[in-house]
């Protein structure tokens, strides 16, 4: 922050993933993901490169404010129901995304009779 102390928390994540450094690791499977930027499951962006975000930083511009976008829906049944819901959010103002946060809340109801929490979880987590 001394380098630029005009900084945001988004800032230093874009900061980090433009300035990592590919090369100096081994092993790793590299694709290029949606933004042409190269990530791994290992590895992420790569290793951080303290130097290069320092030099970044002192001529960065801030990214844009951080914009939010509520979409709500609810869904009833048994628990051995399967739903599948699509949200659709469409705006022209968006320009890029960064994060998304999903909140679910799940109510089961057990009317009166010894329901076995067990074969639930067997159900839902086929192993």
């Amino acid at each position: 922050l001394q380098a630029n102390s005009d900084l945001t928390w988004r800032d230093i994540q874009y900061l980090i993933v433009y300035t990592s450094d590919t090369t100096k690791l081994k092993g790793g499977e590299w694709t290029t993901n949606g933004a042409g930027l190269n990530v791994s499951s290992q590895f992420g962006f790569g290793a951080i490169d303290a130097e290069a975000i320092v030099t970044r930083a002192k001529n960065w511009t801030n990214v844009p404010p951080q914009e939010y976008q509520y979409v709500y829906t609810s869904n009833t049944g048994s628990a051995y129901s399967h739903y599948t819901t699509t949200l659709s959010v469409t705006s022209s103002d968006i320009m890029s995304l960064e994060h998304i946060v999903l909140t679910l809340t799940l109510t089961l109801e057990n009317y009166g009779t010894e329901y076995d929490y067990n074969d639930l979880y067997d159900y839902i987590y086929d192993y």
